[in-house]
């Protein structure tokens, strides 16, 4: 009996092409067939998945927050620094690297807080901006309806003439006093008889006139304002609070680079042992074929 010359291959398929090609090899002559994937190694794929993404995501963190960091520390830079070695099993043991974690953390929480406070001092700023206007309006803004009358705080655009007012109003039961005026508009109170009221609305609006909306009424415009730039001197002096504690923990700079240096290096080694693991969505077989046979 004839001995035929073997090569030896190595195929990597998707699972359910897995019995096809074993036909095929077989038609082929094609001899020890090995399944090199175990089971109990496939399994293991979702949790080296988890693995990778957890790596990737604690090295994105301490990423975001190095920059920060940089910014804020005092620490020279130079060319010509003596570099410092660091054991990392070492910086993981004497409880650096847990450190260096809460340091992360705490960057990150203020960098929260400081969003917060930003945004609350925006809202603050409009509310301002809204009752510049109307600063000279003496009365309360939750006082201007009573039994006959109401008075309306609005804006017309800007270079609006008091001549186009009159004639808007047309001789209706209204008053129109001026309270300011910039290049954006003239802003107005209008005291209208409840009856009126509607006609009077549709009339001014015919001219652009835009009524004035409030967050807060309780109180007079210049009552408002006043409180509202406290809570804005409050807001600022918080944030001041965490830029000061941002700038401390910039001085531990040099223990979070050490910790992102360690973190990349575990994510590369992640990434490569995922990259080696069997799937369970995969085959692989060992084969033994004739060289003589055509190609599979």
């Amino acid at each position: 009996m004839s001995v035929s010359k073997m090569e030896k291959l190595t195929a990597i398929l998707p699972r359910e092409d897995a019995d096809a090609l074993l036909r095929r090899l077989m038609r082929l002559r094609a001899v020890s067939l090995i399944d090199t994937v175990d089971e109990d190694d496939a399994s293991d794929a979702p949790a080296l998945e988890a693995d990778v993404s957890g790596a990737a995501e604690r090295v994105a963190r301490v990423e975001a927050v190095l920059p920060i960091l940089a910014k804020r520390s005092t620490r020279k830079l130079s060319l010509f620094r003596q570099q410092t070695r660091v054991s990392h099993s070492d910086f993981r043991a004497d409880g650096r690297y847990e450190f260096a974690w809460k340091v992360v953390a705490q960057v990150e929480k203020l960098l929260a807080e400081q969003k917060e406070l930003r945004a609350e001092r925006d809202e603050l700023r409009g509310r301002l901006q809204g009752y510049i206007p109307y600063l000279e309006y003496e009365r309360r803004l939750d006082a201007t309806v009573t039994a006959h009358t109401q008075t309306v705080l609005g804006a017309f655009p800007g270079g609006t003439s008091g001549e186009a007012v009159v004639k808007a109003l047309d001789e209706r039961a209204a008053v129109v006093q001026v309270l300011s005026e910039d290049g954006a508009g003239l802003y107005v109170s209008v005291l209208v008889h409840r009856a009126e009221q509607d006609s009077t609305m549709r009339a001014l609006s015919g001219i652009g006139f835009l009524p004035a909306s409030f967050a807060d009424t309780d109180g007079t415009a210049k009552e408002l304002f006043d409180r509202a730039d406290r809570e804005r001197v409050q807001l600022d002096e918080r944030l001041q609070q965490c830029e000061r504690r941002l700038c401390a923990l910039a001085e531990r700079i040099e223990e979070v680079e050490i910790l992102s240096d360690i973190e990349g290096t575990t994510l590369l080694a992640e990434k490569q042992k995922a990259s080696f693991a069997p799937r369970k969505n995969a085959r692989c077989f060992a084969v033994g074929a004739p060289c003589t046979s055509a190609d599979a």
